[in-house]
């Protein structure tokens, strides 16, 4: 299968949206990571801070509609703030 338990699997591949530069697919069950698959393809793995942003998805966070944080949904609008929010 696509999930591995107790795994974060990143792949280095892929065909993605443009725009797109990566993605993270998670296997929970209620509430509780159990696996998650980080697709990010050869030609983005060296853009700063996309692997840390996507392994926050894999830990279940979510998009921070906050200029500078690094889970804010727009890549070039991010950064190195890190907080969990309210």
């Amino acid at each position: 299968g696509r999930f591995v338990p107790g795994v974060i699997l990143i792949r280095a591949e892929g065909e993605l949206l443009p725009d797109t530069y990566a993605i993270t697919s998670r296997l929970t069950i209620v509430n509780n990571m159990i696996s998650a698959v980080i697709t990010l393809p050869n030609d983005q793995y060296n853009r700063p801070r996309l692997l840390e942003h996507e392994l926050g998805h894999a830990f279940g966070m979510r998009h921070v509609e906050e200029i500078g944080h690094i889970m804010h949904p727009i890549h070039e609008s991010g950064g190195e703030k890190f907080w969990i929010p309210d």
